[in-house]
Order: structure tokens, then sequence, then C-alpha cells
């Protein structure tokens, strides 16, 4: 982590140089796991299609709360958002790349994860998070599976790299917005948000040397979930408050989609409410210190507007 955000201080051109080499390798690592799979591992006899009894699963909290985690590992689908000011045409170049990134990675993770379940035993797979290290031990056995266990670890550096690059350009444009956050906006000699990039980096290092991998993922994908939430709730009351804002892009399907999408959110939201109550308060605790925060700026930017006008 700490390597891969001083590697994003540098020019854009390392930066995109590095990312998209890590990217491919992880998507050739990926697609080199699923063949394996199929052709060299032993079939479980299992079955992919719907059976008796599935929908009781499909409703019940232990599956609303695996969904926490098959979210998590599609979360940053929505990040070519971040850099529109980066992107040519925006209005079409964001939208494309929204839709096809998304099918590709969803195509991606069904095809690896059916070769994980056709040739590993799925009580070896049971409530266990190195699931990627375990299929490879029963494909390949126990030392093939351990060197691809290490090209996994090297293939996740791509992760780590999108979100090193996305979530440092949220930060720089609130600082744009609000002038007591305005130092999240300093750019390096490269352009680069390099304060942000550093704040994230170190918030980063903290949370992970205080929590294990579950409860980080528990506490993160809920804070995830409840902000995906809200946004795409707001279009409806944007809908509704705001009929003549101009929209060069318009959810499609409204209002069905992001109705099933706003259901789907609160309907994981509310087991996890149940079965993890500590990492979930600890993401109200979040929202509430950003809610906090933000209430602040908003407050120093009335009392900006309005001393001028008292001092005349």
């Amino acid at each position: 982590m700490i390597l891969v955000t001083l590697i994003h201080l540098g020019s854009l051109t390392v930066i995109g140089s590095f990312h998209q080499f890590f990217t491919y390798s992880k998507v050739a690592l990926i697609l080199a796991i699923g063949v394996l799979g199929f052709a060299v591992g032993n079939s479980q006899g299992i079955s992919f299609l719907p059976e008796e009894g599935d929908m009781e699963l499909v409703t019940s909290g232990a599956f609303a709360i695996s969904l926490i985690y098959v979210l998590y590992a599609y979360s940053g689908w929505n990040a070519a958002t971040y850099m529109m000011d980066e992107v040519k045409k925006p209005e079409r170049n964001v939208p494309l790349a929204l839709l096809i990134g998304t099918l590709f990675v969803t195509v991606l993770y069904i095809f690896v994860n059916a070769a994980f379940l056709y040739s590993t035993p799925i009580n070896d797979l049971k409530g266990e998070s190195e699931v990627g290290l375990i299929a490879a031990q029963s494909i390949l056995g126990p030392k093939g599976g351990m060197i691809m266990g290490i090209l996994i670890s090297f293939g996740l550096i791509s992760s780590i790299s999108s979100m090193v690059w996305a979530g440092p350009r949220v930060s720089a444009a609130i600082g744009r917005d609000y002038s007591g956050l305005r130092f999240l906006e300093r750019t390096n000699k490269n352009g680069i948000p390099a304060i942000a990039i550093l704040i994230q980096g170190a918030i980063v290092v903290a949370l992970v040397l205080s929590a294990t991998f579950e409860q980080l993922i528990n506490y993160v994908q809920g804070l995830l979930t409840i902000s995906s939430l809200l946004v795409v709730t707001g279009i409806f009351f944007l809908r509704v408050k705001r009929p003549d804002i101009k929209r060069p892009y318009k959810a499609w399907g409204y209002p069905l989609t992001p109705a099933i999408f706003a259901l789907t959110s609160g309907y994981v939201l509310w087991f996890q409410i149940k079965e993890k109550t500590v990492e979930f308060g600890w993401g109200i605790a979040t929202l509430a210190l950003g809610a906090g925060v933000y209430a602040a700026m908003i407050h120093l930017r009335k009392r900006a507007k309005t001393e001028p006008h008292n001092s005349n």
C-alpha cells in the first residue's frame, strides 16, 4: 500500500503504465485460474442450475450478509466518474466505460467463481476468506497452489492502485468546493493531488493495523452501501425538486431500476445491522464525523460570504 501510494505521486504517464500493467496481469491471472479450474481440476459434481429451496436461501440473513462481500468485490465499478475531468468527451466515454467495465468484470468474476465451485469441495470453501488460494491448491496441489497464491497477492496491486488513483480525486474535488478543506486540492509538480493521496494512505494503513480483514470488509462495505443508497435515493428527490436540471445521462429504467437497487441495499443493510452491529456502528460513527465536517465547512462558507458585506 505504501509503495503504491508513493508511485501514485509520480507523473500521470508512470502511474498509467503502472496501473495498466497490473490490471492486465490481474485479468490474465483470473483467466488462467478459471481455465485451469475447468481443464485440470477434478469435477465436484456441482450443479449451476436453480434447485428447490434456493429461494429460501436467497431470502435468508446469511445470504444478505454474504452480499456484503460480493458488493465489495464490485466496489470501484463507478470509479470512472471520479476522473471525469481527465477524460475526453466524458458525457459519452464515462457511461460507456461504466457499462463495458461492469459487464466485463461481471463475466470475469462469474467465470472464475464457477471454476472454484467446479474444482474445489464446497466444504473447503465455506467460511474462508482466501478462497482463491484454497481453490488453487485444490487445482494445482500444495506447491502449485502456493505459487498461485503469491501471484494472486501480486494481482491485488491493481485493485489497490485503482483506489489510490480514484479516492484522492474525490477529496481534491471536495477541496475545490470548500475553502476549509482547500489543502486537499494541492497538487505536486506532476499535477497530482499529493496531500489527498498521502492522507488517504495514512488512513488506510491505520485501518489495516487496527482490525481484521472481515471486520474491515463489513465496516467499509457498510459505508459504501449507505452512500450508494443515499445517492440513488437522491435521484428520486432531484427528479421531483429539480426537474429543470440538465441531465446528459438519465438513469436507465427509471424509476424501476433505482428502486430495485435501493430496496436491495436496504435489505443488505438491515441484516448487517442485526448480524454485524459493531462494524455497522463504526460505519455510522464515521458518517456522523463526515456530516460534522460537512456542517462546519458549510458554516465557514456562509461566514465567508457575510463577512465582506458586514465590513462594508
